[in-house]
């Protein structure tokens, strides 16, 4: 269904905004429906190890392998969850009132599925109470129910609400999808992407936003001016006609003391990668952590090892604190070989950063 309506969506932006005089927009919303649909495709294949692994985490928990010590599966009350009725044509106060009692109803549950009988009696509540549905999604204790059904309480009628408070409410931006508003959305979803915390929310619009050189110029700020969005890092290197030396050093300065820790890391990756070292202290201690065999996550960096990018930056073949030895001896003599991609040690025939 969502392929089928992001198809028409980009149908009709080609039947009624392009003229064999557009040659460059054709080309551009061409570029945005390949997009549309190569993404598609991959969330069809995330929904399909979704549910595997649902089912593969069901069939754990049944035989008690993901049980620690005194882990003890619960479930919400059946009994007070079948007296719950959501009157015809409710109003939003009751529409509130319904939803405090399904929690109520499920305060203890600690295993969570998207066939829970919760989600199918949140989706009665239907399109028309965005309002009070999103206040409450924002302020209860355990929203994960009501966020599996919210889909089913987005319709046309709530396209206003939805465009005017994405900012807000990022959750609403697989709405946005599955009614075909990505287009006119656009300007709004930049604007939200530039401020939020939730960045993650708006990782599927990402692949879409890399047709013209505007959008592009979108990811660059929002990357340089969001401490939330390190994981644009790696899309962001394969833009053309960037100053990545500079971009690196003005991100890292403005986000190497962000509040949130676990946001440092990519742009550290980042910088360390396109000639700013200062970023390297900051890897080492990441790396120097870590439990032996274990892969950090790095958003936007799928599958990277530290040890290995450090090692590989800065041409060394050892242990990790080797490693760390030889670049506190020689920090202050080393710089960055743009032409190299790596950094050598001054004087030996390099090509500094900045310079071609």
């Amino acid at each position: 269904m969502m392929k089928k309506l992001l198809a028409a969506a980009v149908c009709i932006a080609l039947l009624s905004g392009c003229s064999p005089r557009k040659d460059e927009q054709l080309r551009v919303l061409t570029e945005i429906r390949s997009q549309l649909e190569q993404s598609n495709k991959q969330l069809e294949n995330v929904n399909k190890k979704l549910a595997l692994l649902e089912t593969e985490i069901k069939n754990l928990q049944r035989r008690g392998g993901m049980a620690s010590p005194g882990f003890q599966t619960l479930r919400s009350d059946p009994v007070a969850l079948a007296k719950i009725k959501l009157p015809e044509n409710p109003t939003d106060i009751q529409v509130t009132e319904y939803i405090q009692k399904i929690q109520g109803a499920s305060a203890n549950q600690n295993v969570f599925s998207t066939t829970d009988p919760q989600v199918a009696m949140y989706a009665k509540i239907g399109p028309g109470h965005l309002d009070v549905v999103m206040s409450a999604l924002m302020t209860m204790q355990n929203p994960i129910h009501l966020r599996y059904a919210l889909p089913k309480l987005v319709g046309k009628s709530d396209k206003d609400f939805v465009l005017k408070n994405l900012p807000q409410y990022p959750q609403l931006i697989t709405s946005v999808f599955e009614n075909g508003w990505f287009p006119e959305a656009r300007k709004t979803i930049i604007e939200a992407m530039e401020n939020t915390q939730s960045f993650h929310e708006f990782e599927r619009v990402v692949p879409l936003m890399i047709a013209t050189p505007e959008d592009q110029k979108a990811l660059v700020r929002i990357f340089q001016n969001n401490p939330s969005a390190g994981g644009l890092a790696a899309r962001i290197e394969t833009f053309p006609d960037i100053d990545f030396g500079k971009l690196a050093e003005t991100a890292w300065k403005k986000h190497r003391f962000s509040q949130r820790p676990w946001e440092i890391l990519p742009y550290a990756v980042f910088a360390v990668k396109n000639g700013v070292k200062d970023a390297f202290p900051y890897l080492f201690s990441q790396s120097l952590g870590q439990a032996p065999g274990r892969q950090y996550h790095v958003p936007g960096y799928a599958g990277i090892s530290l040890p290995y990018l450090i090692n590989e930056l800065l041409d060394r073949d050892t242990e990790l604190k080797e490693t760390f030895a030889w670049y506190n001896k020689n920090a202050g003599r080393l710089v960055f070989d743009r032409q190299k991609m790596k950094y050598v040690l001054s004087g030996a025939g390099t090509t500094p950063a900045g310079e071609k």
